[in-house]
């Protein structure tokens, strides 16, 4: 694709790996049409493209440039060509994949840039993810060199800006929350009609999304709620796991595996309320999508974001022991409430896309008069 015009004052480029289905992929196309809106020239640099990705969703104004590489270590020669010929005044990384390859990159290149990476994980969280052993320590070790040199590190909420800052001894670390979509109509404050009361867990199916532990507190459900079903929306290794585990608790009828559901609105104006269990998390887009719609949630106090979403007994619960028994007493008393719905939604208020998009366009401005700065001292 052809690269826009170069010299431009707010000239920013949005670095990412693909534009697949995932959260980051979601942030990155609203942040990209919201700038471009607000007047900034935006680029937007995928490695690779996929097949069902977001480009349709984004804005004429965009520039899409595909690099074309498989692998983020292939990425360093053509990124740097890019670059150069781009000449952008601020780059904005999306995942560390590819905040590794502008770091290869910034090795051989001095920046001319700022480099703002947003931070998509909490950190102290990385080697439990990654399964430990001397080689992910040694990753770990890499993935805080690099951060260390971007200008900037933007976490997703408060909790993760906190624990970025305690391991990589940076003392100011700022957040700005992911942004959602309104999704509110009708149909979703008044639940629609449904034969079956179920509870939704949304995600990959891996161990730390933990749906084992919802499964145990379904099984622990009392008489009065003894028809109520778990619906589990996404794809991952673990589901057999996880449906053997079904079986073993006579749950197999009132477990249900969706696949992979791109659109999950039908799903929150039909669910009695959205389920999190995860060990950890970067900031759980799943709870701010239920609750712009004016589903309630339930969600265990993991890192991080769940104790910035949450607001006991408006929106949902928090659950603070890690247990099923735990979680099953927030599941009926969630089950058992009378939610106002239209209540739920205004919790979802300062996750709005433009507030949001006004955070970041106000932080990348505060960039550009640190380059006019240095440029005047020059």
């Amino acid at each position: 694709m052809i690269i826009g015009s170069v010299g431009v004052h707010r000239k920013i480029t949005l670095l990412i790996s693909t534009l697949g289905g995932g959260g980051a992929e979601r942030v990155c196309v609203i942040i990209a049409n919201g700038l471009a809106r607000l007047g900034w020239q935006v680029d937007l640099v995928l490695l690779k493209q996929v097949e069902s990705d977001r480009s349709s969703q984004l804005v004429d104004d965009v520039n899409v440039i595909c690099l074309d590489v498989a692998r983020a270590r292939y990425a360093p020669k053509v990124l740097l060509q890019y670059l150069k010929t781009s000449k952008p005044k601020i780059v904005l990384s999306f995942n560390n994949e590819v905040a590794f390859a502008e770091f290869l990159v910034s090795l051989v290149r001095k920046r001319t840039y700022r480099l703002v990476h947003r931070n998509v994980t909490t950190l102290s969280s990385v080697l439990f993810q990654s399964g430990g052993g001397w080689l992910n320590k040694l990753r770990y070790w890499l993935l805080k060199q690099v951060l260390r040199r971007a200008d900037l590190v933007v976490s997703q909420c408060e909790e993760m800006a906190k624990d970025a800052s305690r391991e990589l001894g940076i003392i100011e670390m700022p957040y700005i929350y992911n942004p959602v979509e309104s999704r509110v109509t009708a149909k979703s404050l008044s639940r629609v009609a449904n034969d079956v009361k179920f509870i939704l867990s949304v995600g990959r199916i891996d161990r730390n999304k933990n749906f084992g532990l919802a499964v145990e507190a379904l099984a622990l459900l009392s008489k009065d709620n003894e028809k109520t079903e778990l619906w589990i929306a996404g794809k991952g290794p673990e589901k057999k796991d996880i449906a053997r585990q079904a079986g073993q608790l006579d749950l197999m009828t009132r477990v249900r595996f969706l696949g992979y559901i791109k659109d999950l609105n039908e799903l929150y104006s039909k669910a009695a309320l959205v389920s999190l269990t995860s060990s950890f998390e970067g900031f759980p887009n799943v709870l701010i999508e239920s609750i712009s719609n004016g589903c309630p949630i339930v969600s265990v106090n993991c890192p991080s974001g769940p104790s910035e979403i949450v607001e006991e007994g408006i929106n949902g619960f928090l659950v603070k022991e890690r247990t099923p028994e735990a979680l099953t007493e927030a599941y009926e008393k969630a089950l058992a409430k009378s939610w106002d719905r239209e209540a739920i939604t205004h919790t979802a208020d300062k996750f709005a896309e433009k507030k949001i998009l006004q955070q970041w366009d106000g932080v990348l401005q505060s960039q550009l008069k640190i380059i006019e700065s240095e440029s005047t001292c020059q």
